[in-house]
């Protein structure tokens, strides 16, 4: 669990503590592929405009984001948001 740990810390640029936090927030975290994970941060850098450390701060919030489907699921919900002006883009971008 200790090396999950440290992998999660090093691909979302949280320290270990806050990763701690994301674990206890959405226990699943654990069972996620790291590979998955890291092209789902990818996925949503690229969506949003984000960074990959600015991606990493959403994902520290919110650690389900992780576990998504970003091109089924988060990457629709965005563009839905924006197009009905409930969000702009730069709303959907911080």
């Amino acid at each position: 669990m200790r090396a999950k740990i440290t992998e999660l810390s090093a691909m979302t640029g949280c320290s270990e503590q806050q990763v701690g936090k994301m674990v206890a927030g959405f226990p699943p975290l654990l069972g996620l592929n790291a590979d998955s994970m890291r092209g789902t941060i990818t996925e949503l850098s690229a969506i949003t405009g984000c960074s990959e450390q600015q991606v990493g701060k959403m994902v520290a919030g919110f650690p389900q984001l992780l576990g998504m489907n970003v091109p089924r699921n988060t990457k629709p919900t965005m563009e839905f948001l924006v197009s009905r002006h409930i969000a702009t883009h730069d709303e959907v971008r911080s």
